[in-house]
């Protein structure tokens, strides 16, 4: 995705490109103190095999799991129950008993993934920030697809999003950025960015090391 720009378009060789713009918000993030965090993230909902949802369900009550891929129940047509009715219902009771806390302001996200490439001992680290974006229609030319996506998955989220009224999951999109100009605002040189606040967190997984910061707003 582009960045905010006080201009809305910016030049780039012989064209001229419009560009994305984007917003801080106020998260609802797991609470350190009330969960462990290596016990209630996942992988993405759409990388979730069968087992690896059991694995999560009994690793924890309060795992996303149970929002993002919740387990159908047999009773659920004679209950008027579903997978998204669960999913907002657990949204809702976790965020009253301070599992899911939110931020005092709204921030934009510094984010942080450290992982060994696989077959390899090399270790790579990936950066990026996590923000709100305004929506436009593709033929506006600012924001592009990079896939022909399906229209189940996007009916499941669509359902799941109606329920919820919450977003779990970021759309991952791509911006350019020769000078590094994003990074040297989000976060240092160095190495995985680690917890600088109350609210900076960071957690180990089977698939590697993850940091996330706020940002005031700007």
């Amino acid at each position: 995705m582009g960045l905010l720009s006080a201009n809305p378009t910016a030049a780039t060789g012989s064209k001229t490109l419009l560009m994305a713009y984007i917003f801080p918000f106020r998260a609802w993030r797991y609470n350190p103190s009330s969960v462990r965090l290596e016990d209630v993230v996942t992988q993405p909902y759409d990388k979730i095999s069968p087992s690896m949802q059991e694995a999560y369900y009994q690793r924890s009550p309060f795992n996303l799991v149970r929002i993002i891929l919740g387990k159908p129940e047999q009773s659920d047509a004679e209950r008027g129950e579903s997978v998204y009715t669960r999913a907002a219902r657990d949204f809702s009771a976790w965020r009253k008993q301070g599992v899911l806390a939110q931020e005092k302001g709204p921030c934009i996200f510094a984010y942080a993934q450290r992982f060994k490439v696989p077959g390899t001992e090399m270790i790579k680290e990936r950066r990026g920030f996590i923000a709100l974006g305004k929506l436009h229609d593709y033929a506006e030319k600012v924001v592009f697809r990079h896939e022909q996506t399906l229209s189940k998955p996007k009916s499941d989220r669509l359902n799941l999003l109606k329920a919820t009224h919450a977003h779990f999951g970021q759309i991952f999109m791509l911006y350019s950025d020769p000078a590094r100009s994003v990074e040297k605002i989000c976060m240092t040189a160095q190495a995985l960015p680690m917890p600088r606040s109350p609210t900076s967190t960071a957690c180990c997984t089977a698939y590697g090391r993850s940091a996330i910061r706020p940002l005031s707003a700007c």
